[in-house]
């Protein structure tokens, strides 16, 4: 699942209009880091999820259908978050993975990401 990081940024980077992957790592980076210390925390990764999430939704019923997910996920990714399995993501069962991500990238354990 550490790749829905990388998916969520890279399919919401491209439709941005960014091309290479040294752009779409320095973009999010840099847009993604509030206080520009250089650093991606917890706190600031959660809040873009939550925008993210918000984007995605673009019925605005308050969870994902497979074909608003399937912007940023693919089917299998899609399955492995739908915990409850109801062919639906709800807000909960979408931030839970994609903290669980986080902290998975979170090699030394210090809340950030450089």
């Amino acid at each position: 699942m550490r790749k829905i990081i990388a998916a969520t940024f890279t399919a919401l980077l491209v439709s941005a209009g960014m091309a290479s992957a040294q752009d779409l790592y320095e973009h999010h980076l840099n847009h993604l880091d509030d206080n520009k210390d250089g650093a991606l925390t917890r706190v600031e990764y959660e809040d873009f999820m939550n925008s993210t999430f918000r984007a995605l939704d673009t019925n605005k019923d308050g969870s994902l259908s497979v074909e608003e997910a399937s912007k940023v996920l693919t089917q299998e990714q899609i399955r492995a978050v739908d915990t409850n399995q109801n062919g639906r993501i709800s807000r909960q069962e979408f931030m839970r993975q994609v903290m669980k991500d986080f902290d998975a990238a979170d090699k030394d354990g210090d809340g950030s990401l450089r």
